[in-house]
């Protein structure tokens, strides 16, 4: 499956909304509260290369570039300019996201984290 420019970039933005308000919900609440500190300074504005990918992590269906800041994710642009890190997000994950938003906000700890947990350690 590849994403679609119409439908692809609209999934993606929807999660990160959801990401973000799940984390403005319940930033200051224990574990997200250290998370969202630790992420600030280890982070910073570091870059992520998001890759989303369907079956293979190795063959990504699509690609953003994205930038932890003042605790939000924010989109910098569709394709990977020079990042810091890397996020392998599967394409399944981001789609029952955005169709149940619910389960994902009333707990954050459903989302993926990966792209934190690999630097900051798990929570």
């Amino acid at each position: 499956m590849v994403l679609t420019v119409e439908g692809g970039h609209a999934l993606f933005a929807r999660y990160l909304d959801i990401c973000n308000a799940a984390l403005e919900e319940h930033g200051d609440e224990l574990p997200y509260e250290q998370l969202l500190e630790l992420g600030k300074l280890v982070v910073g504005r570091a870059t992520i290369g998001v890759f989303i990918y369907d079956h293979d992590p190795n063959r990504p269906v699509a690609a953003y570039t994205v930038r932890f800041q003042d605790g939000r994710l924010e989109p910098i642009s569709i394709g990977i300019q020079q990042v810091e890190w890397t996020w392998d997000l599967p394409l399944k994950h981001v789609e029952q996201v955005v169709n149940e938003p619910i389960d994902y906000l009333h707990d954050p700890s459903l989302l993926d984290w990966s792209w934190v947990q690999a630097e900051l350690g798990t929570y």
